[in-house]
């Protein structure tokens, strides 16, 4: 049996799916971004552009690991579905993650179609992947053509703590099923469709009828943090099902209407509303929580316990994004609910309390030609890339060189 099979298709890639749970389940460190449902959706999402594409590297007669990817259909290109949408870089799914890297790695040079580019995004350099990752690729025959260090923002919202400014008290969380019953200290309800939480699939009937009321709403827009969300209402709140029926949808959104009663609303700052200072600083931040209190958004995640993710916003129309103060209450209401992490913040949210910058390493692979291997391995990697480059280029470019 060969060391890396290829399938291609979604009927292909469909049939490994029993092979896919159980490797999914055997993963120490499991992403809402590996299950099949997920990449079901992302896949039919981009079927015109992108083809399902699946590597499983084993080992003899053992599966070591799948890596899910998405072939173009039109240009030599793979890209893991994780990088396609901004969500991060390639995670193989399956117990034996680096052994599954450096079989695949080990064999990219015979996989890859001639002119094929391979990208498989930022990797986490905590893990060891990244490093493993270079090392290996300095002893094939392949050329990175973007190997570069970038930050990411992440909100760890373990860290948050309880409004008086204390830690979080010690023992269980309660059920976002049971916050969902309850008006909160802080106004905002968190609602989930996790089957843990709820001990069914989907969202309440509530829930379901202030989306679709906020979507066909003109006082309202909806604005995406992924480039997975249609703006029509119609193709939004089928994404919206679709991932709640999978368990990966999360909202949050007011207890109340703070549009219709602005003056009832709870102050969104951790200071005092009646502070009497005459600064500029503090008539600025009296102005702040004014608009604050204004403004009523429901925010949209899409994942898990483990990690969450901004998919959309529906907020008041031309209105700003959040503030930091009201992303605290939230991502303090969340981490109540059980929930440990946001990831891929995006850049005009501004909240500070547990943000941390996580170093990442991207890689971007091409197939090298014949001779490029020679002056590899003559140490002439610099000459090869060179060389790589002015023959890759288009005509025109390559005749000004």
């Amino acid at each position: 049996m060969a060391a890396v099979e290829i399938h291609r298709g979604l009927s292909a890639v469909e049939s490994r799916r029993l092979a896919w749970d159980k490797a999914l389940g055997e993963s120490r460190f499991p992403h809402f971004t590996q299950t099949w449902a997920w990449y079901r959706l992302v896949a039919r999402h981009h079927a015109a552009a992108w083809e399902p594409l699946l590597l499983e590297a084993r080992w003899e007669d053992r599966l070591l690991g799948l890596l899910p990817l998405l072939a173009h259909r039109e240009r030599p290109h793979w890209v893991s579905p994780q990088t396609l949408l901004g969500l991060g870089g390639a995670l193989p799914i399956g117990r034996e993650v680096t052994a599954t890297w450096l079989r695949i790695v080990a064999r990219l040079g015979s996989l890859l179609p001639p002119g094929t580019r391979l990208d498989i995004g930022p990797i986490d350099t905590r893990t060891g992947v990244a490093a493993r990752l270079d090392t290996a690729c300095e002893n094939i025959a392949l050329r990175p053509t973007a190997k570069r260090t970038t930050l990411q923002r992440e909100w760890s919202l373990d860290e948050m703590t309880a409004p008086d400014g204390r830690p979080p008290i010690a023992g269980p969380r309660p059920s976002v099923a049971a916050s969902e019953r309850s008006t909160t200290h802080d106004g905002i309800t968190v609602v989930s469709s996790r089957g843990s939480f709820r001990g069914d699939d989907g969202l309440s009937r509530e829930t379901e009828e202030l989306l679709r009321q906020r979507l066909a709403d003109p006082r309202f827009e909806l604005v995406p943090h992924l480039p997975l969300v249609d703006v029509p209402p119609q193709a939004a709140f089928a994404l919206f099902e679709e991932l709640a029926d999978a368990g990966l949808l999360v909202v949050t959104h007011a207890a109340r209407p703070l549009l219709d009663h602005p003056l009832t609303s709870l102050s969104l700052d951790e200071a005092s509303p009646t502070s009497t200072s005459g600064s500029a600083t503090s008539r600025d931040r009296r102005v702040d929580r004014a608009t604050e209190r204004s403004i009523e958004r429901d925010l949209i995640w899409v994942g898990d316990e483990s990690s969450l993710v901004p998919l959309a916003e529906l907020r008041p129309r031309h209105g700003a994004s959040p503030l930091p103060a009201e992303l605290r209450r939230i991502g303090r209401r969340l981490g109540q609910a059980g929930f440990r992490r946001i990831g891929q913040l995006p850049a005009d949210w501004r909240p500070t309390d547990g943000v941390a910058e996580v170093r990442y390493r991207s890689f971007r692979f091409g197939s090298r030609s014949f001779p490029e291997q020679a002056l590899h391995a003559l140490g002439l990697s610099r000459v090869a890339t060179g060389l790589s480059d002015w023959w890759h280029a288009p005509s025109g470019v390559r005749e000004r060189r």
